[in-house]
């Protein structure tokens, strides 16, 4: 059979399907362990939330809901909808105004303006619909909690998932990728209840006009950012590992 002609495309880190196989496991090990204690985790985040609100100062009390069969504390705080009056009125009018300061240029569009953008016209917006039927806004500081809970707790389970999935085949010591998995898990834990917190805190003293806003940028979003961060810790850690290491050509 004819061999190909040399090119540097051929070029590649010899790894064994072991260290493949044994990579893959460690780095699912922290997903499998937050199937398995899901409730004391769950209970733990959320008695996390309920202790720094009371820390804060805000009366906070607790709702059971279930997440199929697990049981979840759900915090809930006293919120206001600001409905008809000068305080809607105003974020609508400003909002709209920023966000068309920001999105109307088009050749000056830039990823921070239109994020910024983004911001001001949701904004905009929730004021426009608080000032014209506020009473009707379907949803409490309650149940933005059990809904943000049920969402984390799938961001926790897909976390380790993708970054197993991505540092699988990379030469990284098994050890490496159940670390980063590991620090993954725990800083999605700790960053979710840290903002669940704060969001409560905000719905708490400027109402409920900034629950659309706050999930768009503090929710999904964030996450994605902090699951491309530690992606981003493991690949500068892999290329160290590279340049200390011969390279294997294959044909």
């Amino acid at each position: 059979m004819r061999r190909p002609p040399y090119h540097r495309s051929y070029r590649h880190l010899a790894l064994g399907a072991n260290a493949i196989g044994w990579s893959i496991c460690c780095g699912l090990l922290p997903g499998v362990i937050l199937l398995i204690f899901a409730p004391v985790i769950l209970r733990f985040h959320s008695r996390w939330v309920i202790a720094l609100l009371e820390w804060i100062g805000i009366p906070v009390t607790e709702r059971v809901t279930y997440l199929g069969r697990l049981p979840v504390i759900v915090p809930e705080v006293e919120s206001y909808t600001p409905a008809h009056s000068l305080y809607p009125a105003v974020m609508a009018i400003v909002g709209c105004i920023a966000a068309a300061i920001l999105l109307i240029p088009l050749s000056r569009l830039t990823p921070f303006r239109v994020l910024s953008g983004l911001a001001a016209l949701l904004c905009g917006i929730s004021g426009a619909f608080f000032y014209f039927a506020g009473n009707r806004f379907p949803y409490t500081a309650s149940q933005f909690a059990d809904v943000w809970v049920r969402a984390e707790f799938v961001v926790w389970l897909i976390g380790p998932f993708l970054l197993t999935v991505i540092l699988g085949a990379l030469p990284l010591p098994s050890a490496m990728t159940l670390l980063y998995s590991t620090m993954t898990l725990f800083y999605a834990v700790w960053f979710s209840a840290i903002r669940l917190t704060l969001l409560l805190t905000l719905f708490h003293f400027a109402g409920l006009i900034w629950m659309p806003a706050a999930y768009f940028f503090a929710g999904f979003m964030i996450d994605f950012f902090y699951l491309v961060g530690f992606y981003s810790i493991a690949v500068s850690r892999t290329t160290r590992i590279v340049q200390s290491h011969r390279e294997v050509w294959q044909w």
